[in-house]
């Protein structure tokens, strides 16, 4: 071993005691919670305006879905009442509704739906799945076309509440 007169600065250095991390330091990140594609299918004015707002805002399209929900939440079984109206049959008619109209006719009086994608962790997903149940929809996917819709096209939220 060499002399105390013989030590360079390095081998002061390998010789000291470690100087602890922190914890953070330590630790690698926590990976992100793993999500999953939901689609959608919303008219062509609501996809245009979620993409304007996504830009604007810097914000991702589960946002903007969680945000409307969020937003029209009172009102979740009053938007879907008023979606499966719009299938009915006038009340004074002597044959009963079938429930919806065929997708050419929703697409020449409404336009034709497109598949609008977000994403969405487990959590998230076990929530819009209780919030479809609890209101009455047949799927998460028409819950979020409801509030969406509802929350970008100002034409279709004063004509819902009418």
């Amino acid at each position: 071993m060499p002399s105390k007169a013989e030590t360079t600065p390095q081998d002061e250095q390998l010789d000291a005691p470690a100087v602890p991390q922190s914890p953070a330091e330590d630790e690698a990140p926590a990976a992100a919670e793993p999500t999953y594609q939901i689609g959608a299918y919303l008219l062509p004015a609501a996809i245009a305006a979620a993409t304007k707002r996504r830009r604007r805002n810097g914000v991702d399209n589960a946002r903007i879905a969680f945000d409307a929900i969020d937003a029209h939440r009172d009102e979740l079984s009053s938007l879907r009442a008023a979606r499966a109206a719009a299938a009915q049959r006038s009340s004074d008619s002597l044959f009963p509704s079938r429930g919806a109209a065929s997708p050419r006719a929703t697409a020449a009086a409404q336009g034709r739906r497109r598949l609008w994608a977000l994403q969405a962790t487990e959590a998230e997903i076990a929530v819009l799945d209780q919030l479809a149940e609890d209101h009455g929809y047949r799927a998460r996917s028409e819950l979020i076309a409801a509030a969406v819709e509802t929350e970008l096209l100002p034409q279709r939220r004063s004509s819902r509440r009418r």
